[in-house]
């Protein structure tokens, strides 16, 4: 009979067989830009950043989709359009990408990556990114975090790396028309802060809420290099969720085997509890 310790010790062994950690930043444009090139990111020569705007993806349900731009597979798990530039998109960005409820978009990379942006457009509480290596998440994005970052008071603000402040509540509507001032738009970057990289990303819209909400997005850019970044943005390293790293696990390992150990050396005491 396998005793807690050793389960605990063949658990160890499978978590270290298995690590998967990335460290990824979070940035954010300030309000009003709708692309990675008008955010300022530069590839790092003789890189220069690819995007992929949908212009030549057909409007309608969007099931699997080839990107020669930025060398991706997008496959879809329920639900998904392409729909020609209206107020829940950008503004003159033409097509966009929107997921319905419960469904997601597989991006599969032919090269590994060390950025990824989107255009986040027409927000609400109910979207997420996944980042993949391999098979392993190595992190996990909340929108709903974002609008806790950015709430539509008229006094919150966030600041860039440069010290501008930039109001939550000018977020809000479409950027140029103002319209659907109800919902952020805002473009966001995600960059891994060491030498790791990632093949794969998954946008999800839950139906949590609303059986009408929609994940719209845009722009995906895609560098395979880390690029310089503009000291506009604005670091928001609290809205990252990076997977439970393996030293941290075997700790919570040791500190089991450590409790166990001791619980077994007092029988007298576990008979006294268990009267």
């Amino acid at each position: 009979m396998k005793t807690p310790f050793l389960s605990l010790v063949l658990l160890s062994i499978a978590i270290s067989g298995g690590e998967a950690r990335s460290e990824v930043a979070v940035y954010l444009s300030p309000n009003g830009i709708e692309s990675a090139e008008d955010s300022g990111i530069m590839g790092v020569t003789p890189q220069q950043i690819f995007t992929e705007d949908f212009a030549s993806a057909a409007l309608g349900n969007f099931t699997d989709f080839t990107s020669a731009k930025i060398g991706a597979h997008y496959t879809s798990a329920g639900g998904a359009d392409v729909s020609a530039g209206n107020i829940f998109g950008g503004n003159a960005e033409g097509n966009f990408l929107g997921i319905s409820g419960s469904s997601s978009i597989n991006i599969a990379l032919a090269s590994p990556a060390q950025y990824f942006g989107f255009y986040f457009t027409a927000g609400d509480d109910f979207n997420s990114l996944e980042i993949y290596s391999g098979a392993d998440r190595v992190f996990q994005f909340s929108t709903a975090a974002l609008i806790d970052r950015l709430p539509n008071d008229g006094v919150t603000t966030v600041t860039a790396i440069n010290g501008s402040q930039y109001l939550g509540s000018n977020y809000y509507g479409q950027p140029g028309s103002g319209a659907n001032g109800g919902q952020p738009y805002a473009y966001l970057h995600f960059v891994t802060t060491g030498s790791d990289t990632f093949d794969r990303l998954v946008l999800y819209q839950s139906n949590v809420q609303s059986s009408g909400a929609i994940f719209e997005n845009d722009n995906h850019s895609i560098l395979a290099v880390r690029p310089a970044l503009p000291d506009s943005l604005v670091s928001l390293p609290e809205l990252g969720v990076p997977e439970p790293s393996t030293p941290l696990l075997l700790g919570l390992v040791g500190a089991s085997a450590f409790s166990w150990r001791r619980r077994k050396g007092k029988p007298g005491l576990e008979r006294q509890q268990n009267r």
